[in-house]
C-alpha cells in the first residue's frame, strides 16, 4: 500500500489482497465464517469514519461557470445586457 505522507503509519487498515476462500483456507476456517469476520470488521472501520470530522465543502459556484451557462443559454442580447450591467467585460 502506498502511503507517501505516513498517514497509516502504525494504524490498521483493512485491505483485502487475496481471495475470501483463499485466506479461510490460509486460516483455517469456512468462507462463510471469514465473510462475517470481515464484515465485522468493516462496520467497526465505518463506525471509526463516522466518528471522524466531516471535511469542509466548498459548495460556491464560480462567476465563469455562470457566465458561461448565461451565455449558452440566453440570447446574447440578455447575455450582454447582464455581463455589461455588472460590469463585467465580454469578449
Amino acid at each position: 500500500m502506498s502511503d507517501p505522507h505516513d498517514e497509516f503509519k502504525e494504524k490498521n487498515v483493512l485491505i483485502e489482497r487475496k481471495e475470501p476462500s483463499e485466506q479461510a483456507s490460509k486460516y483455517g476456517m469456512s468462507v462463510e465464517t471469514f465473510q462475517e469476520i470481515l464484515g465485522e470488521c468493516r462496520r467497526k472501520l465505518f463506525e471509526a469514519r463516522s466518528r471522524r470530522p466531516k471535511p469542509h465543502l466548498d459548495d460556491k459556484v464560480p462567476w465563469i461557470i455562470l457566465l458561461i451557462y448565461l451565455r449558452f443559454t440566453y440570447d446574447d442580447i440578455y447575455f450582454n445586457v447582464y455581463v455589461y450591467s455588472q460590469g463585467f467585460l465580454c469578449s
